[in-house]
């Protein structure tokens, strides 16, 4: 728990007593609000207890800026890019724009007035970006396989029953273009839960942004 002053120049407004989002970290909320002057309020501030991870397949520049910012307005903690055997986008280049995304996290972040970005790992192989993934995380794939769980399937099965212990919820989106066959089968062996966002195909971009959403919605 930890004590922010909000103040009238930032233009909220609030109900004392009432429980509201805020962006003063990641995925903060506000559980209580008193006034102590005619200017100024103090909130009680208690972060989300779930975390959100993603692990991006690598597409070409703006597809990877669209959602690397949307990643950080939707208060995601940190970003793995992975090159996939569909990846347009060579990972050699994906690194040297590491600073430019960084500083792309950095605007949505000050947008949201969030002052803190997720954390950006270098590009790597989606094989080396799985090695270490916590044993009690929640792990989703976004997939276009025809096994694959619908939402709904998923989310009563696993995201209702989130036990307390789970923290962590780290979803995977493949490039434009998908994961392999292969691919899913590595994720399948580190225990991805394959889940389908509907019968469309959607754009790399797109797909992220609706897993992140509903994930996020459906935890807090």
């Amino acid at each position: 728990m930890k004590i922010m002053n909000v103040f009238r120049s930032c233009c909220l407004f609030v109900v004392l007593g009432l429980a509201v989002p805020a962006f003063g970290g990641r995925g903060d909320v506000i559980s209580r609000v008193s006034q102590e002057a005619s200017d100024r309020v103090t909130a009680e501030v208690r972060s989300s207890q779930v975390r959100l991870h993603l692990i991006q397949g690598l597409s070409r520049g703006a597809i990877m800026d669209h959602i690397l910012r949307w990643a950080a307005e939707f208060d995601v903690e940190e970003i793995f890019p992975v090159y996939c055997s569909n990846s347009d986008y060579p990972i050699e280049k994906a690194v040297r724009k590491m600073d430019q995304w960084k500083g792309i996290m950095i605007e949505a972040c000050r947008k949201t007035k969030d002052p803190t970005e997720p954390r950006l790992h270098t590009p790597q192989n989606l094989q080396a970006a799985l090695e270490e993934l916590p044993p009690s995380a929640l792990l989703v794939a976004g997939s276009m396989e025809p096994r694959a769980l619908s939402w709904k399937e998923f989310s009563e099965k696993h995201l209702r029953r989130l036990p307390r212990s789970c923290t962590d919820v780290y979803l995977a989106i493949g490039p434009s273009g998908d994961f392999s066959p292969e691919e899913y089968e590595v994720l399948r062996r580190k225990n991805f839960i394959p889940v389908t966002l509907g019968r469309r195909t959607l754009s790399a971009e797109t797909a992220s942004l609706t897993l992140i959403a509903a994930t996020q919605m459906s935890v807090e």
